[in-house]
């Protein structure tokens, strides 16, 4: 448990609620910068746990996908149940457009460094200068993991993201 900024794999969380069967107050990953209630606090995330997370599940898959309101804050259940009622059905909802970059971006942080090996050499990825040849690739983000960009860097990859509906005209840098 506990939370720093080299494990974040988006922009925010893009989650409304954690509902946990335990819940660790304590950070137990030696890399922690903060504690994952604080996290979770600083984005506005309520959380709940002593919850039986297995009869949760089996539940929304017997009845389907349900509106539900996760509150911390006291507020009164009938006002909660009008909230829920309030919200709209999951039932065909698009919601990559919650997730998806604004606009195109460049991506070029790598997680670790990689040496050109002779392996990589045989598979073509070198030319006879020693240089490494770049593939182009073009990331479609639907709520992409920015790990699956670093390892794509890692490769030798030139990574340009576009959001789900990417501008007709996009041109490399």
């Amino acid at each position: 448990m506990g939370a720093n900024l080299d494990d974040e794999e988006s922009a925010r969380p893009y989650i409304e609620s954690l509902i946990v069967r335990e819940f660790s107050q304590i950070s137990s990953n030696w890399r922690s910068s903060e504690t994952t209630q604080l996290y979770l606090n600083r984005h506005q995330i309520p959380v709940i746990w002593d919850i039986d997370t297995r009869a949760l599940v089996r539940h929304i898959r017997n009845i389907g996908a349900l509106r539900g309101v996760v509150s911390t804050d006291g507020t009164p259940a009938d006002q909660l149940v009008f909230e829920a009622k309030q919200l709209p059905s999951m039932a065909g909802q698009e919601l990559a457009s919650r997730v998806t970059c604004p606009k195109s971006y460049g991506w070029d942080k790598s997680s670790v460094e990689v040496a050109v090996s002779p392996w990589s050499e045989q598979m073509g990825e070198s030319d006879a200068h020693g240089e490494t040849h770049k593939h182009r690739v073009v990331a479609y983000d639907f709520g992409i993991k920015q790990n699956i960009l670093r390892l794509l860097v890692d490769h030798q990859c030139e990574v340009f993201v576009v959001p789900r509906r990417p501008p007709r005209k996009t041109s490399w840098k």
